[in-house]
């Protein structure tokens, strides 16, 4: 059973550790990430890991299910809240979680087809000369979309710039 956990970033490799020690039964930690890709000040190509969910991971193990189990979880470090709710939610969190899976290159990272993209939708540039701006999706075309930045029509290549929705 999948559950959903609010977790401290600096304290995952104790969670880790409890999690192996608590639970006798292999646990998968799953947290979907991607990677922005920016000149820093001094003109180096740097990259910075972000992760999808903020501090929230997906965490499985076949004994979720039994009630004694979350408790035990509750007090570990490392675990800032968990979401009891995610036992109703299994269906939703499992899709999700494969459609993540499908949209990750060879290291892990989720790519920009991920999104559902939609025209006249605002999304977010996090990479690329316009970082942090907001701009409009006007057309689809084969591997590029026609954009509105502020006043500025331009075309960007889908797999060349990282956004997100707005």
């Amino acid at each position: 059973m999948w559950t959903v956990i609010k977790i401290n970033r600096k304290k995952l490799n104790f969670l880790k550790t409890d999690l192996k020690k608590k639970i006798e039964s292999e646990t998968v930690i799953y947290s979907p990430k991607t990677f922005i890709g920016y000149k820093s000040a001094n003109k180096k190509n740097t990259i910075r890991e972000i992760h999808l969910l903020g501090d929230y991971i997906f965490c499985y193990n076949k004994n979720f299910d039994k009630s004694n189990i979350l408790n035990k979880l509750k007090f570990l470090r490392g675990i800032k809240h968990l979401l009891i709710g995610s036992i109703n939610s299994q269906k939703e969190i499992k899709f999700f979680i494969d459609k993540c899976k499908k949209s990750e290159t060879h290291d892990g990272y989720i790519t920009n087809n991920f999104y559902d993209l939609c025209l006249k939708s605002d999304y977010k540039f996090l990479s690329g000369p316009f970082v942090d701006n907001i701009f409009k999706i006007l057309e689809f075309q084969k591997n590029k979309l026609k954009i509105l930045v502020g006043t500025i029509k331009t075309t960007i290549k889908k797999d060349e710039i990282a956004f997100r929705p707005a």
